[in-house]
């Protein structure tokens, strides 16, 4: 991996972590994501208007996907604000991010797609999943059910759920988008233009769940008043990152490379979490993080 690759990898890491980070703060709700969504589409225009010509070559099973993952991504956004404001990031974030991993090679399996189950895979998978199971509890005594029963952990996995369904549309969507066999347009053009437009449907998505529900149209106009320049931050900040991971897959030739080094936001969600706003911190918890990001490691490079 060369050295632009790694640092747009790392600053992606970081980016993501930050967003996470300011939308925890806020105790978020629907309302405030889609105000974020408006400055990310926003922040993404220009990629419309210098790649806009090429709307009318996007087949239409490909526009079908981009609904598609517009409700996978507004699920998404909705149960990570219902899991930040029943819980602490240092617990959602991880359990948010590395659970995705697993749900895709389930269904990938499901669908005759997945990947061959080596061991280091496996292994991998089996310490994504004890990992998350220490994340809530304090002592090995506490592991039972009642005490993964809570909105913090069940929005966190409905989040991982949603994750995982726009993963999968999203790289079924850009095959496609790629097996154009358009010279004058590269992957990573593709990549650019498909990002607002996966930006738009998701926005569409969310903001008909918001309307639809009175104390979500009242946030709106809280998050409006009060809030705003934070909401804009928080969707520059989502698709900065995003950006940058599609910019780094023209520096690298082994994309598995690149898949592990972004997990590095995992323990950096988690130490954030912890140091900065002043969450619970207990030895389960840290191990939890560190078996999490290693299985993560391991299931991309296995």
């Amino acid at each position: 991996m060369s050295s632009v690759a790694l640092l747009l990898i790392v600053a992606s890491a970081v980016t993501h972590v930050a967003w996470n980070a300011v939308g925890k703060k806020q105790q978020p709700s629907a309302a405030f994501f889609v105000w974020a969504l408006v400055a990310g589409l926003l922040f993404l225009s220009p990629c419309l208007a210098i790649y806009g010509n090429r709307l009318p070559l996007i087949p239409l099973e490909v526009w079908g996907m981009l609904v598609a993952t517009g409700l996978f991504q507004a699920f998404y956004f909705g149960m990570l604000a219902a899991a930040y404001r029943n819980g602490d990031m240092s617990l959602a974030y991880p359990m948010a991010r590395a659970l995705p991993v697993i749900f895709v090679t389930v269904i990938s399996l499901a669908i005759g797609h997945g990947p061959d189950l080596k061991t280091g895979f496996v292994l991998g998978v089996a310490l994504i999943l004890a990992g998350c199971a220490m994340l809530p509890v304090k002592t090995l005594r506490q592991v039972c059910l009642r005490n993964y029963m809570n909105g913090c952990c069940l929005f966190a996995v409905l989040a991982a759920l949603g994750t995982a369904g726009y993963s999968l549309t999203d790289d079924v969507a850009l095959r496609e988008l790629r097996g154009l066999h358009e010279p004058s347009t590269s992957g990573v053009e593709w990549a650019l233009l498909y990002a607002p437009l996966q930006v738009f449907f998701t926005l569409m998505w969310l903001s008909i769940y918001v309307f639809a529900r009175e104390p979500e149209r009242a946030c709106m106009t809280a998050v409006l008043k009060n809030s705003r320049g934070t909401a804009a931050l928080t969707g520059i900040g989502i698709y900065a990152a995003y950006t940058m991971v599609l910019v780094s897959m023209s520096y690298v030739q082994d994309v598995s490379y690149l898949v592990a080094c972004r997990q590095l936001s995992i323990p950096l969600g988690a130490t954030f979490g912890i140091l900065v706003l002043k969450e619970p911190q207990y030895f389960l918890k840290n191990v939890g993080v560190a078996a999490v990001f290693s299985g993560v490691i391991l299931v991309a490079v296995g």
